[in-house]
């Protein structure tokens, strides 16, 4: 099977998936151009992007997507990510740009949790949204 050259540059291709998605039901969203498969790639306006800005507001940070939330939090300081962790950021940015209820209930258990160091925390909320949002590489056609 030979790849584009766009799924070649993605490490992963994303569409809209419950913990219940199977290859067929994400076969069939393709087919029909379900609008949610953009979901985590297409741009949100400065009103609804996420802004890492740390305790000091020292940053400005724009995460205008789902995928650029994963890729600025895997490279952000501890500091910086634990300030929007404890003020509920990552939940309400869930909730209010993105829409997904779900997602914000998980983030604001993650959020809450004294248990979790900040790269625990980070790979839990990044492993939520690719629960919900990517498909595997190997099952990109």
């Amino acid at each position: 099977m030979q790849r584009t050259a766009r799924q070649l540059e993605l490490p992963f291709r994303l569409a809209c998936q419950s913990p219940t998605t199977t290859k067929a039901s994400i076969t069939a969203r393709r087919a029909t151009r379900a609008p949610c498969a953009l979901i985590a790639r297409s741009r949100n306006g400065s009103d609804r992007s996420f802004y890492f800005r740390g305790p000091d507001n020292a940053l400005n940070l724009r995460a205008h997507n789902l995928t650029m939330f994963i890729e600025m939090a895997a490279g952000i300081d501890d500091r910086t990510w634990e300030h929007h962790r404890q003020a509920g950021d990552y939940s309400r940015w869930f909730r209010e740009a993105i829409k997904n209820e779900e997602l914000a209930r998980e983030a604001a258990e993650i959020e809450q949790s004294t248990r979790l160091d900040p790269k625990e925390s980070r790979d839990s909320i990044a492993q939520a949204i690719s629960r919900r949002y990517t498909v595997p590489a190997h099952e990109v056609e």
